[in-house]
């Protein structure tokens, strides 16, 4: 096989090993069984300047980077209007400066002190947008953040290592790249850092999340509190239901999460064992206009599906640049 990272999907199972020199350097661990057999069906990743980490880290921190630079950018903006002395650009430096401090201790606090952080990047949702055109319209575009230089900034102070996923969103990569990472005992610990609800999908034993909004790791309470479901796996539904304001994706089953909450919490959070339920009788009262509307409706929820649940299957791009001390 020519050297590079390769990648192994199929409906249950998303992995990756590493060849160098023709042979397997690094491999997931639940492959290492079969590997012969993954090898051959396995697809290669393109990598531009994959950096090498170097050691084994205590975590692997992830950083959803829109989501980070606009939460650090817009209480810059709000100094900047309440004094002119203030120069946002500064301002979120400092600010940058101070949620790092912040997430570092937190990590720290959970007993991992050397830690690799990657920052991935956003992408236009080319996908999404073909299937819904008025998805995220009507968010406020004014004052956006200096991306590229917060970026810089970065760089210059350590953070190297960078990912992201043609034609995708942070969240869609994220949620690729934590399949690559996770899955095994053996797997090193993740963090995500964000603020975005549909991250929370992901949380599984080795992964948390932490919001940078509140400093707090998301716990199972907060689950259940948001989204009504015990499980991760099960917000999607929820959110093909009711939709994401944030996104603007419409509600479609607007008042009737008392009768479909106890349906969704039946299925392992896949549609089509949410249809399947739909039409057994597990003992789940739906009045007659409820059962009308999930009929009715039933485009709109897939729809809604296709554009919340994460993707876990995406060819991802690595790439390093490199501290100007290096």
């Amino acid at each position: 096989m020519e050297d590079g990272l390769y990648q192994v999907t199929t409906p249950y199972l998303c992995a990756g090993f590493v060849v160098e020199n023709g042979q397997v350097t690094e491999c997931a661990p639940i492959l290492r069984k079969k590997l012969a057999y993954w090898q051959t069906v396995a697809k290669k990743v393109e990598v531009k300047e994959m950096p090498e980490v170097k050691g084994i880290p205590d975590a692997f921190v992830i950083v959803d980077f829109s989501n980070f630079v606009h939460t650090c950018w817009w209480p810059a903006i709000s100094a900047q209007r309440a004094d002119p002395k203030y120069d946002a650009k500064e301002v979120l430096k400092t600010n940058m400066y101070g949620k790092l401090g912040t997430i570092g201790k937190a990590m720290a606090d959970c007993g991992y002190h050397d830690v690799t952080y990657i920052f991935v990047e956003d992408q236009i949702p080319t996908e999404k947008l073909k299937l819904y055109p008025e998805y995220k319209a009507g968010r406020n575009r004014e004052n956006p953040p200096p991306k590229e230089e917060a970026k810089t900034w970065l760089v210059e102070h350590g953070y190297t290592y960078w990912c992201s996923a043609p034609d995708s969103e942070a969240d869609d990569t994220i949620a690729t790249l934590v399949t690559l990472l996770s899955g095994d005992p053996d797997s090193i610990p993740i963090v995500i850092v964000s603020s975005d609800k549909d991250l929370w999908q992901l949380i599984q034993p080795g992964v948390l999340v932490y919001r940078t909004t509140t400093g707090k790791f998301v716990t199972d309470a907060m689950i259940q509190e948001e989204f009504g479901v015990l499980f991760p796996d099960q917000i999607p539904l929820c959110k093909a239901m009711w939709g994401d304001a944030s996104d603007n994706i419409p509600n479609v089953m607007p008042r009737m999460q008392k009768q479909l909450l106890p349906l969704i919490k039946t299925t392992d959070g896949s549609l089509s064992e949410f249809w399947a339920n739909f039409h057994m009788d597990l003992g789940v009262h739906l009045t007659d206009k409820c059962r009308k509307m999930l009929e009715e409706n039933k485009a709109d929820i897939e729809r809604n599906y296709k554009l919340v649940k994460l993707k876990k299957e995406l060819n991802l791009e690595f790439y390093g640049k490199r501290n100007k001390n290096e």
